[in-house]
């Protein structure tokens, strides 16, 4: 490796790219816990977990693209396509999820589940995460100008 790339430090920008996939990742931990792993649900959408290595990917793709001169369109179409994926993937989880939230939160037709409570909050987690990695990549795709610019003298 070179002197040059040994030297190289990065951004904000790719410090919340690094994070918001971290985020992403324990999402999908999360949700499959909550989906196999008490028994309370049986339906593991493969479809979130293809969605969320997809939008990882594009977050550490539009990371490695700011370090890069250049085509900022780009930057700005897969910063726009993480977002949705995440936001895809929030919405495929509280539509497989509402029936229950509403049975297990708003009735008492299943007061002593403790697993199907258990279930909910780790569905409930995923989501959030979900969520915070939505707003993070939004902060970060708005810091993406912060330390560019140059004062003419």
């Amino acid at each position: 490796m070179s002197e040059k790339k040994a030297d190289k430090k990065h951004g904000f920008r790719f410090l919340i790219s690094v994070g918001t996939s971290c985020f992403a990742l324990l999402a999908v931990v999360s949700y499959c816990i909550g989906a196999v792993g008490f028994g309370y649900y049986s339906d593991l959408n493969p479809l979130i977990l293809v969605l969320t290595l997809a939008a990882v990917t594009g977050c550490m793709a539009s990371a490695f693209l700011v370090d890069k001169k250049g085509n900022k369109t780009l930057f700005a179409l897969i910063t726009l396509a993480v977002t949705v994926l995440f936001a895809v993937c929030v919405g495929l989880i509280a539509g497989a999820r509402v029936y229950s939230f509403a049975v297990l939160l708003l009735s008492d037709l299943e007061r002593d589940n403790v697993e199907g409570y258990l279930a909910l909050y780790c569905s409930i987690g995923a989501m959030g995460l979900y969520m915070f990695g939505i707003f993070s990549n939004i902060v970060a795709s708005f810091s993406h100008g912060c330390g560019t610019a140059r004062v003419k003298g």
